[in-house]
């Protein structure tokens, strides 16, 4: 006669009652269409994202989803060998100059094509509200700030926003 223990069978009872619940009933349906079928990619992360405000995003997965997938710069650095930067909403990388009172200029054009995703044109006025609210002290964005501590003002071409 063997003697096992009454936790032992317990756990064996509870294995197998789990083990019920989670299998799945085979069917023979086959369908052929993919008509009604979600086509959703879902894509998992270890943690949580710390916020998706690409201004005050502070952890890798946030600037992950954002970098990849919400945010765009007027250039782009080439991930193959990153030291190079390409035109992404600007037509070409930016003409450097000097202002009359002897400051560094940077201008861009952005692509006529760049759109938000409503469909209205992504302007100037866009990307120069993004620099004043990186530098602006009330924006908790200390990391990025240091960034752009040389921007100082920006002039939008009104024939050309």
């Amino acid at each position: 006669m063997i003697k096992v223990p009454v936790r032992y069978l317990l756990w064996v009872g509870l294995f197998l009652v789990c083990w019920a619940c989670t299998s799945e009933t085979p069917t023979n349906e086959t369908e052929t269409t993919t008509e009604n079928k979600d086509f959703t990619v879902n894509i998992y992360l270890k943690g949580a994202p710390a916020g998706l405000n690409v201004l005050t995003a502070t952890n890798g997965y946030a600037n992950t989803i954002l970098d990849q997938n919400v945010h765009a710069s007027l250039l782009e650095i080439n991930h193959n060998n990153f030291d190079e930067y390409f035109p992404y909403l600007a037509v070409a990388r930016p003409e450097i100059g000097t202002s009359e009172d002897g400051r560094a200029t940077l201008t861009y054009e952005i692509r006529p094509e760049a759109n938000w995703s409503n469909g209205t044109p992504i302007t100037g006025e866009d990307v120069a509200f993004t620099l004043k609210a990186i530098i602006t002290p009330l924006v908790n964005e200390a990391p990025l700030r240091t960034f752009f501590e040389f921007f100082d003002e920006s002039t939008i071409d009104h024939n050309n926003p």
